[in-house]
């Protein structure tokens, strides 16, 4: 993690789709909020201009990490927002977090009883399309990360909890080694 020093109060950007995963979002600000931290996301409403797009850049900027729920929606294709006819929101989100170096804790939503994934984009002629990019987007994050599993918010907000001290630690760590080696230079 890369402490925000720009920022009075450590945060985290919840990264999700918006219409499926509301109560997951919903728990995880609770959380970050029960235990002090601002929550950087885009909750009012779903991303659909150019505004949006400087408000998740820099939502993602102010933050100390970034918490990625990913569910069985691959989410919006808006290129006015992402510069990009098949990056989702979310996925750009993701990219962008990536860019600026955050920590991501990436968190899937089990599919119960391997139920068909409901996509929530139908009826949606691109919805074989979204499927694959979220196939895609899936396998990329299991490569980079070690995502954890939930089933519901309660579950996820508690597997937030937990992550907090760890990732707290690992950000102090690194910025006393950053100021360490600053000494060493002078």
């Amino acid at each position: 993690m890369n402490i925000n020093m720009h920022t009075s109060h450590p945060s985290a950007f919840i990264s999700s789709t918006f219409m499926d995963l509301k109560q997951e979002r919903k728990a995880v600000a609770q959380i970050l909020r029960e235990n002090g931290l601002n929550v950087n996301a885009l909750d009012v409403k779903p991303a659909s201009s150019q505004t949006s797009r400087r408000e998740i850049v820099n939502g993602i900027k102010e933050s100390d990490f970034v918490i990625l729920i990913v569910g069985n929606r691959y989410g919006s294709i808006l290129p006015q927002v992402t510069g990009s006819s098949t990056l989702s929101i979310t996925r750009w989100e993701y990219k962008k977090a990536v860019q600026l170096n955050k920590s991501i804790l990436v968190y899937y939503k089990e599919n119960p009883g391997n139920e068909p994934a409901d996509t929530g984009d139908s009826p949606d002629p691109d919805d074989a399309f979204k499927q694959e990019q979220l196939k895609q987007f899936k396998r990329q994050l299991d490569e980079n990360h070690n995502p954890k599993y939930f089933s519901n918010p309660d579950e996820l907000a508690r597997e937030i909890h937990a992550a907090l001290i760890p990732v707290y630690r690992d950000g102090l760590k690194l910025l006393l080694s950053r100021q360490r080696r600053r000494k060493i230079r002078y």
